[in-house]
């Protein structure tokens, strides 16, 4: 349909599937929906990306004969003929056919020749139900459609030839077979060509076929997880050379004519099993088969049968395409997880990742005294890349040469016999040894590895249990040596060393472990600008020290116990101002000093299965790599790249063993069996991401948080996306005027069991030092909800401090620069330099000054689930010094003024997250047996969330607390929940439930209604039996927030004595809070669940206010389709209520007003105020309809400020799309947007009389399976839609 007038939608980003691949001399070409982008491999940076075949979804790429910047580019039913042109160092895309569409599905495109010299004018094109059509592109006139006489669909095809008389189609049909017909063979009665072979074997369909004609090797792969590779041989005998399989000469595509396809036989030369999983493509090689597959892993195989690698880079379900350049030294995969990935492999049969191992026996020294040909080793270190260190059981220390094989006895003392601890340090030049006498040797070397000086001290009266090395972070300097006794009695020397090479150890600091069952350091890091000592035990427990206090034996300023399970800590290490802690869990956390205490942030595990991780190291670009153990091997894992770099089958993590890395070697040195095993292997550390993954699975939700305005990127929108990938990803993406839409993956949110399928966000003033923080709720399945702390930070430009450049993202943890202000399109900030205040406030709440007094009545906030998460703050937060310096910001408001904002950014803007807390249903009484995990919970698999939505307490009254979330949730049990988040406490309360709908609960949103005597806060929410229901939940959260702050003033009493009559009073603070002018409980609960009453205390001592008279409940209303409805608000919320904050709920009884809206499921759901007290709710469903109701919503005084809610029409349109309906959105008055199934986004516009629906545009999207759809303003008349399902997609609507 044609656009409006003034109408004007354009697509400005996708994300999806890699979906064809193909390399142009020196770039990358890629297929993402209809997509082409071109990729520099060299610089691993996108180009050039241009729609060049929408609607339809590219497929794959064929580069001409003459030129390979001639291409063909194919996908669906449609071909399109394109030029890649290279205008000195740029490309640019020049179409030379319009998008051809043709009858059936194409599987495969070749260029042919029909005649002499005429090889870049005709096509051959392979169909879905094996009909094969020669094209003239140039005349856009198919000149000859050939049928099979096979007739079955086919679910691959492969052209093999170059000329049309010689050509031969191989096709995997849907009878698991493989067959190969001519164009111009012999036919049957009805004119069609026979089939020349049929290749049987797979036990499933086939989905790719590869012919290498070198070596006339086919390649099958199929739906059965097989490779089949068949050889050709041809049986005519010729007279000439031009072909004899017995001379083995090679042939090209050319030399194969139809008379030697017709005498060819096929022998089935081997099977090959590597994958978990369907097999997609395959590739033959010189020297190696590559296959992708469904398990998301690339496999090179040898010729004869042999793994000789797995590239496991991407995450999610599918490889999809694959490339291999000219030389055939660079693999390029592309995935579901919409990433690009580069490979580089060798033309080597062993494979780039073998590993060497050499065995080791210790020297024999027939009449030593102290060595005896009996002796073992119990410990082994590598001091650098060529030299070891081996501890033996009588006491000696070896150093072994590794390119001389000479060993060297570097000590021999048989104190130090049967038991013996052994460590070197990072710089490689200090030894310790400690013995179970307790005393300790420390061996100085030199830069040739040769012992210039030793010392020995007595430290402990038993054995030492440990002995540490700690480096100074970002240093390689060891200055600390941590010892470890009996007892828990930890010391920390300092380690000095004089011009002489004489090095002496003095006490530091001496601290004390608290009881546990194996009370010694496992692992330690010291934090010399903070002179802080973190430490863990063999119990699994991380403390904390300050070593500033000098004398007796300290102990732990905090405690984090059993925090890594009940196995040990095995590694501490700082990096980027994070603190990092790793055990036999299987997971690495990560901390942040704040107000000088540890506080944790985030919890990650690497892979199934890694249950021991024992070392973390950063590399100087940032990648973290983890040395652990999967079973018996012992395994080096790259978090960036999310792939296995070096393996070594050790036998499991029970033995002494050490690793070192050096640039891209890897040294690996263990014991076993009595015996040392040095192993050596070259890693790939740096591996070529042409473009980051995003999610693995398909995308559940799409969430815009914030829009940074003013970066030298552009505007810089922030959006949270979630998955069935169990993750939640922080995206940042901008519109570049190269045409190339750069998105970025800020972090990775990580902790879900089950897949996440709602997102929500509120505001939160807990870091004034970020630009833009958001408080983030996810939910999903398990019953499981989780909330972060998002912190987003902008860089101004500055020339004097220049923007320190981002990593690429695709790791988990990002470092950032505290910077200035962001700013919002959907948000005012206001910075006020005198009084260090920044201000927030909605774009459509009017203001009296810049220091945000807000009118007596304030307008109604559109706050729907939905929503930018920038439309909803009234509320002031203080700024930090740093910000107070910054320029005052405003933005526009959204449709009637100017953007005045003249400050520029500086590079992409980046955020942190920390994860607060999280709740689930089912949580049981029994008694812990594990003490180290906090709750002991009974999940239950059947229920899932299906939808949420949040707001803060002081969006309802701007004197309200900011730390207190309320968060309603659509379960699929049939309840509506509404939960409290304390942003303080970091803890969960279920305020609130109803099980009304009787069905699952698909969506749920919410409204702020402004009244004459105070706000409401309106919950709608929606299920599978078409109706939508209002819930007026004003006083449950008012009660909620007055029993918090009651709650808090009573701990924070001040207690002195009258001058007048010495009577003692209390005071306390914020005694002027409206809020508090409601019903006030009898017994006042306290935050521990304890329950205070009031009774003995005088109320006129408590609040001035607490006499005024409590809203009273009315009775229930029938909902009828026009007319008036008044909340049932029960006695449970009335003044003698004992409410509890440690309640699981309490039923909220019947909802305001309930609307029979559609047949079926209710799947999107929008509230929009329009004027004073009019809404307009529109809703999608599952009966493809889109159903608009008029309200009207007030709350009088003579309802007791209940809200009341009057139908005032509706319109409905029952075949708005051609499925189900997944989003709604209400624009404004006149204009709405819907998306589908269907693809296709919608954008209808309401008639003046509101009884129809117009449809003005339908766009359509290159999402498959849409399951959600955010939009925020972006301008006047201008708005952001993101999109999301198996993929992300990214458009502009101008009205």
């Amino acid at each position: 349909m044609a656009s409006q007038t003034g109408l004007h939608i354009k697509p400005q980003l996708l994300v999806g599937p890699v979906t064809a691949l193909e390399f142009i001399e020196d770039v990358l070409i890629s297929g993402e929906g209809p997509y082409l982008s071109v990729y520099s491999v060299e610089r691993t940076t996108s180009i050039l990306t241009e729609d060049v075949l929408s609607p339809c979804n590219i497929h794959g790429f064929r580069k001409g004969w003459s030129t390979s910047s001639l291409i063909c580019v194919f996908g669906q039913k449609s071909v399109r003929i394109l030029h890649l042109v290279k205008d000195h160092a740029r490309y640019r895309i020049k179409c030379l056919t319009d998008i051809c569409e043709f009858e059936d599905w194409i599987w495969d495109v070749a260029w042919v020749c029909v005649k002499k010299g005429d090889q870049n004018s005709v096509l051959s094109l392979a169909l879905c139900h094996n009909v094969v059509l020669l094209w003239d592109w140039q005349r856009d006139s198919v000149l000859q459609r050939v049928t099979c006489e096979e007739k079955c669909i086919l679910y691959c095809a492969k052209f093999v030839g170059q000329s049309w008389d010689d050509l031969v189609l191989a096709a995997g049909t849907v009878f698991n077979q493989v067959i190969i017909w001519s164009m111009n063979g012999q036919k049957d009665g009805q004119d069609q060509q026979v089939v020349l072979q049929r290749l049987s074997g797979h036990q499933g369909v086939i989905f790719s076929i590869c012919f290498d004609p070198r070596t006339k090797r086919l390649c099958s792969v199929s739906d059965d997880r097989s490779i089949k590779l068949w050889q050709l041989t041809c049986t005519l005998n010729k007279t000439d050379n031009k072909m004899s399989d017995s001379a083995g000469y090679d042939m090209d595509e050319g030399d194969i004519t139809l008379e030697d396809w017709s005498n060819m036989e096929y022998t089935l030369i081997n099977t090959l099993y590597g994958h978990s999983a369907r097999v997609w493509d395959v590739g033959l090689l010189e020297h190696f088969i590559v296959s992708v597959g469904e398990d998301s892993t690339c496999v090179l195989w040898s010729y004869e049968g042999k793994v000789i690698q797995k590239f496991k880079g991407h995450k999610g379900k599918s490889i999809w395409s694959l490339a291999v350049n000219e030389s055939q030294n660079l693999l390029v995969t592309g995935g579901g997880d919409c990433s690009i990935r580069a490979w580089p492999i060798t033309t080597t049969l062993t494979g780039a990742s073998e590993v060497t191992e050499k065995k080791l026996a210790l020297p024999v020294q027939t009449g030593s005294s102290i060595t005896h040909a009996d002796d073992f080793p119990r410990s082994v270190a590598l001091l650098g890349d060529l030299v070891m260190l081996v501890m033996t059981n009588n006491g000696v220390l070896y150093k072994y040469e590794m390119l001389s094989s000479n060993w060297e006895v570097l000590m021999a003392d048989t104190r130090y016999r049967s038991y013996s601890v052994l460590a070197t340090s990072l710089c490689k030049r200090f030894i310790a040894v400690g013995n179970i006498h307790g005393d300790i040797k420390v061996f100085y070397l030199n830069d040739d590895a040769l012992c210039v000086n030793q010392i020995e001290k007595s430290v402990y009266q038993g054995k030492v249990m440990n002995v540490l090395w700690l480096t100074d972070p970002g240093t390689d300097q060891c200055t600390k040596l941590l010892t470890s006794g009996s007892e828990g009695n930890v010391i920390l020397w300092n380690v000095t060393t004089n011009a002489d090479n004489i090095c002496d150890l003095v006490k530091y600091a001496n601290v004390s472990l608290p009881y546990c069952k194996q009370r010694w350091v496992s692992a330690a890091q010291y934090l010399h600008e903070e002179d802080i000592l973190v430490c863990g035990d063999r119990g699994g427990t991380v403390h904390v020290y300050d070593c500033s206090h000098n004398g007796e034996a300290s102990s732990p300023l905090q405690s984090f116990p059993k925090i890594h399970g009940k196995t040990g800590v095995t590694c501490i290490c700082y990096h980027d101002n994070y603190v990092y802690t790793s055990g036999r869990d299987g997971q690495y956390r990560q901390y942040v000093f704040v107000d000088g205490k540890l506080e944790l942030m985030n919890s990650n595990k690497v892979f199934k299965g890694l249950e021991w991780i024992d070392q973390l190291l950063f590399t100087s670009d940032g990648n973290m790599l983890i040395l652990g153990f999967h079973t018996s091997y012992f395994v080096l894992w790259s978090v960036t790249h999310n792939q296995r770099l070096f393996q070594v089958d050790c036998g499991g993590g029970h033995r002494a063993w050490d690793f070192n890395l050096n640039q891209n070697i890897a040294r690996f040195a263990y014991i076993k069996s009595g015996g040392i095993v040095a192993c050596e292997g070259v890693v790939q550390l740096e591996q070529p991401i042409l473009k980051p993954r995003i999610h693995g699975r398909e995308m559940t939700r799409v969430v815009h948080l914030s829009t940074i305005k003013g970066t030298t990127c552009g505007d810089v929108h922030i959006c949270a996306t979630s998955s069935e990938d169990t993750t939640v990803n922080l995206v940042s993406f901008s519109h570049s005027s190269a045409g190339v839409c750069d998105l970025k993956v800020q972090n990775r949110l990580q902790g879900h069991l089950s897949s996440v399928r709602a997102l929500a966000g509120t505001h939160s003033n807990y870091t004034p030092t970020s630009d833009v923080t958001r408080v983030l709720f996810s939910a999903g399945g398990r019953a499981q909800i989780k909330c972060w702390r998002v912190n987003v930070f902008s860089q101004i430009a500055n020339t004097q401090n220049p923007t320190v450049p981002l990593h690429d993202v695709d790791n988990k943890m990002v470092s950032t620069e505290k910077g200035s202000s962001s700013v919002m399109k959907s948000d005012t900030v206001l910075l006020d330099t005198k009084s260090g205040y920044r201000d927030i406030i909605n774009s459509e709440v009017l203001t009296k000054d810049k220091h945000n007094t807000l009118p007596d009545c304030i307008p109604i906030v559109d706050c729907a689930v939905h929503m930018s998460l920038g439309e909803i703050e009234q509320t002031r937060t203080h700024c930090s010094h740093a910000m107070s310096k910054a320029l005052s910001l405003s933005i526009s408001e959204t449709r009637n003024v100017k953007d005045e904002s003249t400050n520029t950014y500086s590079g992409v803007p980046t955020s942190t997250f920390e994860h607060l807390g999280s709740h689930m249903l089912g949580k049981s009484g029994k008694k812990c047996y594990k003490p180290w995990k906090k709750f002991q919970y009974n999940p239950n698999p059947e229920t899932r969330y299906m939808d949420l939505t949040a707001l803060t307490a002081s969006m309802l009254d701007a004197t309200m607390p900011t730390d207190l979330h309320f968060v309603a949730a659509a379960c699929s049990d049939s309840y509506v929940r509404l939960f409290c988040f304390n942003e303080k406490t970091r803890t969960f309360n279920i305020l609130g439930q109803s099980a009304f709908h009787c069905h699952c609960v698909l969506c749920v949103g919410h409204k702020i209604v402004s009244n004459k005597c105070h706000n409401s806060v309106l919950i709608y929410s929606a299920a599978t039996d078409g109706k939508i229901a209002l819930w007026d939940v004003t006083q449950i959260i008012r009660q909620h927030v007055c029993a918090v702050v009651l709650q808090r003033e009573e701990n924070n009493v001040l207690f002195s004595t009258d001058s007048k009559n010495g009577s003692a009073y209390k005071r306390t603070q914020h005694m002027n809070n409206s809020y508090l002018d409601l019903p006030v409980p009898e017994n006042i609960p306290n935050v521990d669940g304890s329950v205070t009453s009031i009774s003995d205390c005088d109320k006129s001592h408590k609040h001035v206010n607490m006499e005024l008279n409590v809203p009273k409940s009315t009775g229930t209303s029938v909902i009828s389709q026009t007319g008036s409805h008044t909340a049932n608000n029960t006695a449970k919320w009335s003044s003698t209520s004992h409410f509890d904050l440690k309640v699981e709920g309490i039923d909220m009884g019947d909802p305001t007003a309930v609307f029979h809206a559609h047949q079926s499921g209710v799947n999107a759901v929008s509230l929009k105020h329009i004027k004073d007290d009019w809404f307009i709710l529109a809703s999608g469903g599952d009966d493809n309809a889109l159903h608009m109701t008029f309200l009207q919503m007030a709350a009088p005084e003579d309802k007791d400020g209940l809200l009341e809610v009057t139908v005032t029409g509706t319109a409905v349109n029952t075949s708005a799309h051609a499925a189900q309906i997944t989003g709604v959105h209400v624009l404004d008055a006149k204009h709405l947007l819907t998306v589908s199934i269907d693809q296709r986004l919608n954008v209808w516009q309401l008639e003046d009389d509101c009884t129809q629906i117009t449809l003005m545009e339908s766009k359509f999207v290159n999402v498959a399976d849409v399951a959600d759809m955010d939009v925020w303003s972006s301008g006047e008349n201008k708005y952001e839609v993101a999109i999301c399902g198996v993929g992300l997609q990214v458009l502009s609507i101008t009205l």
